[in-house]
């Protein structure tokens, strides 16, 4: 069995520390995406059409901003 150096253990625990930062990061906002667009077409269910042709760009203009 070989050993690993201790740089390349550290290197590997930081690059997986990362990738679950930014795991965790990505759950909060679509979360409240979720949540927001779930009260919007419960209180105007005659007005999904209009709403599903609008989320996307402003789910659009969320990143971009």
């Amino acid at each position: 069995m070989e050993s690993i150096p201790g740089t390349d253990l550290v290197r590997a625990a930081a690059f997986h520390g990362a990738g679950i930062a930014m795991g965790d990061c990505a759950i909060g906002p679509d979360v409240g995406e979720g949540y927001t667009g779930g009260k919007t077409f419960g209180r105007n269910p005659g007005e999904a059409g209009l709403l599903t042709r609008s989320m996307p760009v402003a789910l659009l203009l969320t990143f971009v901003v």
